[in-house]
């Protein structure tokens, strides 16, 4: 087992303080409080920290970070050249891909004040930062519930489908949010689902469309994350077509980026969240993760503005040292 160490501190939606926590590699799921990361990529494993009993923030810790890889970011034309495949692969089974890019912030960030403006700026989002050496810092404020669970009782949300200023939703964003409720009812076939309304919901400037989906479930949390992950919101219908689409066709790794994190506390309780509006950090630097999804609707340069929307989302948060 390796003894790594990791610093977490975090903010569930609706509240207005932090919580800060140590946590110690684990095998799995611990006795009483584990942080969990997963990583998009479905060949890897989720990594489990068992937690120390959390407590308010009150003073912000010392972190060292590493210093940045050589890694482009995503540029347009090629960007625009995969919208365009990514189209064709829609139209053909008419599904969805959901394609991302990075973008590279040459900025030294300041931590403890930019938590802050995320906790203002999204009060329904899971706020989030999360260090250790030999995984890297990662922050990032997500509006997306992947698995919210009080004993039996589970819910998840379909979230898909962006607009911003006045523009109304289109027939574009609503198949492609409904496209994610298929697939999550596909995925729970065999279990008796409650599906909700369709809703907007509010991210800075940025609505989405989102409905809520209730079941009663005996299963592990574990074991139904895995089922769920990753959900048609972030990877693309059919499942392992667009997923083989996007592994051929984006330059760079997504690693925790599209992934899960979240807390499950023994099998009482989980709040787990799918990875987005998010950020890996470096020592004056960082990597800013974003994507949209695309079926046989999408214009490719209104997907490339849409990820630029969304870019803008995290770095309006942003505080500096420099």
């Amino acid at each position: 087992m390796v003894d790594a160490k990791a610093l977490i501190v975090y903010s569930l939606p609706g509240e207005s303080e932090f919580q800060i926590s140590n946590g110690a590699r684990r095998r799995g799921i611990s006795s009483k409080l584990t942080w969990i990361m997963r990583p998009f990529d479905q060949q890897r494993e989720p990594i489990y920290f068992g937690m120390s009993p959390p407590s308010r923030l009150s003073t912000f810790p010392s972190i060292e970070l590493n210093e940045a890889p050589l890694l482009a970011e995503t540029m347009k034309d090629h960007y625009l050249k995969n919208a365009e495949r990514s189209i064709d692969f829609a139209t053909k089974t008419e599904g969805k891909v959901i394609l991302s890019r990075i973008k590279k912030l040459e900025r030294r960030i300041d931590l403890q004040r930019s938590l802050g403006r995320y906790r203002e700026m999204y009060p329904n989002s899971f706020v989030y930062l999360f260090h250790a050496p030999d995984i890297g810092t990662w922050m990032g404020a997500t509006p997306e519930v992947l698995l919210s669970a009080r004993a039996e009782e589970h819910s998840t949300y379909a979230l898909a489908g962006t607009r911003w200023g006045d523009d109304l939703f289109s027939q574009k964003e609503f198949d492609e949010q409904m496209l994610v409720v298929r697939d999550i009812l596909d995925i729970l076939s065999d279990r008796e689902v409650e599906v909700g309304d369709v809703r907007e919901s509010v991210y800075g400037n940025l609505r989405h469309l989102k409905t809520e989906l209730r079941w009663i479930e005996s299963a592990s949390y574990m074991k139904i994350s895995e089922l769920l992950h990753p959900t048609a919101a972030v990877n693309g219908f059919p499942r392992r077509e667009a997923n083989g689409l996007i592994l051929k066709m984006e330059s760079h790794p997504r690693s925790y980026y599209t992934g899960y994190l979240g807390i499950i506390e023994a099998e009482t309780s989980a709040n787990l969240f799918v990875n987005l509006r998010c950020m890996q950090l470096f020592r004056d630097s960082a990597l800013l993760y974003a994507g949209g999804g695309i079926n046989s609707k999408s214009d490719p340069k209104h997907e490339w503005e849409e990820c630029g929307r969304k870019f803008k989302t995290i770095e309006e948060a942003l505080e500096f040292d420099d």
